[in-house]
């Protein structure tokens, strides 16, 4: 990805032709990131992205980094349950509300409901 930077250093440095060749050699590509920039701005999602990406402070991108983790484990978990074939009966389901690992992620989702739904 070139920053703008190393975008006017180039233009700067009269190498016009090799930024011209590097952008018709992408140019389908820039047109799915315009689409995509579009879309984010479209749904109001690209000042959050924005926000996250540039905000320093080490406890959210450690926060973040957790949440994304804990997703990508949870999936795996859900797919080996999934192809396991496995069903859940109620009595179940209320003994694995004991599980502190089940009762954590479930008060997280749905202390992110609220907080999603204060906002809607």
């Amino acid at each position: 990805m070139m920053g703008k930077a190393v975008i006017n250093n180039k233009v700067r440095g009269n190498s016009h032709e090799l930024f011209d060749k590097e952008l018709l050699n992408h140019k389908e590509d820039l047109y799915d990131l315009v689409e995509i920039i579009k879309v984010l701005k479209e749904k109001n999602i690209l000042p959050v992205i924005t926000a996250i990406l540039t905000k320093n402070d080490n406890n959210d991108s450690t926060e973040i980094g957790k949440i994304t983790n804990g997703i990508k484990k949870g999936v795996e978990s859900s797919m080996e349950s999934l192809n396991a074939g496995k069903e859940l009966n109620t009595f179940q389901l209320m003994k694995l509300m004991k599980d502190p690992d089940i009762n954590r992620a479930i008060t997280f989702l749905l202390a992110f409901l609220k907080g999603m739904g204060k906002s809607l």
